[in-house]
């Protein structure tokens, strides 16, 4: 009875549009540790980390998935605000120049 009266609701564009940007991830790191197996042609190994390369992938995970959500017009005005009220003042920064790389794309 109560399944029946608890109404649940997804926003299906925020989800695909999110899905879209974890598999433009995907492939950026792919891409990125083929040209990592390009470079360094003696490791035999296709995709094992090594703590030195970690903070790399992760910028670029990072970066790709921001852009990919900025491409894909998932950031509202509102997303922007709300990371501005997170972000400790010092570091408001960051979400100001998210917002202009927003308002650009």
């Amino acid at each position: 009875m109560l399944w029946a009266s608890l109404k649940i609701e997804f926003d299906k564009e925020a989800i695909w549009k999110s899905a879209a940007a974890a598999v433009a991830i995907v492939l950026s790191l792919l891409a990125l540790e083929l040209l990592r197996a390009i470079i360094e042609p003696l490791s035999y190994q296709f995709f094992i980390l090594r703590l030195h390369h970690l903070p790399v992938y992760a910028v670029v995970g990072v970066v790709v998935y921001l852009l990919s959500l900025i491409a894909l017009k998932a950031v509202e005005k509102r997303d922007i605000e709300l990371l501005h009220d997170y972000f400790p003042s010092n570091l408001r920064w960051i979400a100001d120049l998210f917002s202009c790389i927003a308002r650009a794309g």
